[in-house]
């Protein structure tokens, strides 16, 4: 089953970021992630929300995500993306 990577941000640094978005993205690439969705969050419907952008990713399956964020070449962006933006990042899988 696909398993979607979502991720919220708020940037800290924005040529951080667009590098960091330009290294990772072949990154996600390799390991079948296809981005589905990348923009701002134009409101909240209920609850709260802390971040002002938005990304949905779709892997092949779980383990293909998990090898990703897990892999030597994307743990070797974790600096600069914590240098870029404040990120916060869920997985789930396909019902």
């Amino acid at each position: 089953m696909a398993a979607y990577l979502i991720s919220h941000g708020t940037p800290r640094d924005a040529s951080k970021l667009q590098e960091y978005v330009a290294l990772s993205g072949p990154i996600l690439e390799s390991y079948g992630g296809i981005r589905l969705a990348v923009g701002r969050v134009t409101g909240v419907v209920t609850g709260s929300h802390r971040h002002v952008r938005a990304a949905i990713f779709r892997f092949p399956d779980l383990d293909a995500c998990n090898r990703c964020f897990e892999s030597p070449e994307y743990k070797a962006l974790e600096s600069l993306r914590n240098e870029a933006c404040d990120f916060d990042f869920i997985v789930m899988e396909e019902a």
